[in-house]
């Protein structure tokens, strides 16, 4: 079958940045090229709304911004305290996120329901699968994307029998795990055996 001739890159942000450094770097990224911005939650639930908020001001309507929320669980309730998920994820459609990644543990399957509940935006999760196995159930959870990590599942050979399960049954995902520049390579060379229908980017 042919190949995609066009591979969509997420830009992302692999710091916990304040607000305004936050928008500096989507505006950078932006003007690079990239169409979507990842960006890490991390400064409490109003803190998060406001970054959100300027994000949307400073960037074109044509950018779409992801919002990653591992912080929510490896922060703690201190920081993010539980009774307050329901009502914030029901709200994030005001911010037109492209979806939310990873809001909840892998081993927290009472967390994942509950956020997949109240969900307003779609749902990405999966980056610290291990197994096809956990991937595939995850997959038939409520969860809308799965976030392939390609490392974690042994690399592209282990992974490219994952994904054509997965692909068979209608899932999208996207590749996510390169550090390196040759590792992005990798994952679009990968990323071209599967059409926009299933592989959403890299």
């Amino acid at each position: 079958s042919a190949q995609r001739r066009e591979i969509p890159l997420f830009a992302r942000s692999v710091l916990f940045l304040d607000s305004a450094h936050c928008v500096e770097e989507a505006v950078s990224m932006s003007e690079q090229g990239f169409s979507t911005y990842r960006f890490r939650l991390g400064l409490g639930w109003v803190g998060d709304a406001e970054t959100l908020r300027r994000l949307r001001q400073a960037l074109p309507e044509t950018r779409r911004v992801v919002a990653d929320a591992q912080a929510w669980w490896q922060m703690g309730g201190a920081a993010y305290a539980e009774a307050e998920y329901e009502a914030w994820v029901s709200r994030l459609a005001e911010h037109a996120p492209l979806w939310l990644a990873e809001p909840f543990h892998v081993d927290d399957l009472q967390g994942r329901q509950r956020i997949i509940a109240a969900k307003a935006v779609p749902i990405a999760s999966g980056e610290n699968e291990r197994d096809s196995e956990r991937l595939q159930a995850l997959g038939e959870s409520g969860v809308d994307i799965l976030q392939i990590n390609v490392m974690q599942l042994g690399g592209l050979l282990s992974s490219r029998l994952v994904l054509q399960s997965l692909a068979a049954q209608g899932k999208q995902f996207v590749l996510t795990g390169a550090t390196t520049p040759l590792e992005v390579v990798a994952l679009v060379h990968l990323a071209t055996g599967f059409g926009g229908e299933s592989c959403l980017g890299v």
